[in-house]
């Protein structure tokens, strides 16, 4: 642990603060660094953004629905749609959900360069209110449906890792 001296009152801050202090600090000043293939990919920046949002939602809705999210929605759409590499994906998909999910394995993939903050940010909102919407839609399914779906969805997902391009 580091020691700092702050109005005359010894302060501890482990290496977890600090390195949450500088994640916020990048965060806050690197919405400009979403890479230039994305761009082109989808148009302007503006419209890139609301699709990570987008995206973000709909994997918030089948978390809540379904218990899946990020893993198994996200960095597929990443690696497909938005050209991420299968690191930038998994990395960019895990700060999205830092509060307070997987921060250390975000923090290292942060330190590895594969992490898109701004990205991550976006599809951080999306998630956010989508999880909310999936939770309360989900409600009104039987749990035999629920359990087949949510069977059909992995399989679909397994199928197009396993086989597409």
């Amino acid at each position: 642990m580091l020691r700092a001296k702050e109005k005359g009152v010894n302060v501890r801050t482990t290496f977890a603060v600090k390195a949450l202090k500088e994640f916020l600090a990048i965060i806050t000043t690197s919405f400009h660094a979403i890479p230039e293939r994305l761009h082109t990919r989808t148009g302007t920046a503006i419209m890139q953004h609301w699709f990570l949002i987008f995206f973000g939602f709909i994997a918030g809705a089948l978390s809540g629905m379904f218990g899946i999210g990020g893993g198994t929605i996200l960095i597929p759409v990443m690696v497909y749609l938005f050209s991420f590499t299968q690191h930038q994906a998994q990395g960019t998909t895990l700060a999205a959900m830092v509060p307070p999910i997987g921060l250390l394995a975000a923090i290292r993939y942060w330190q590895a360069g594969s992490v898109n903050i701004p990205a991550a940010a976006f599809i951080c909102c999306g998630f956010f209110f989508g999880g909310w919407v999936g939770a309360n839609y989900i409600q009104h399914f039987s749990e035999p449906l629920l359990q087949k779906l949510f069977g059909v969805c992995l399989l679909l997902i397994s199928l197009n890792m396993i086989f597409g391009k």
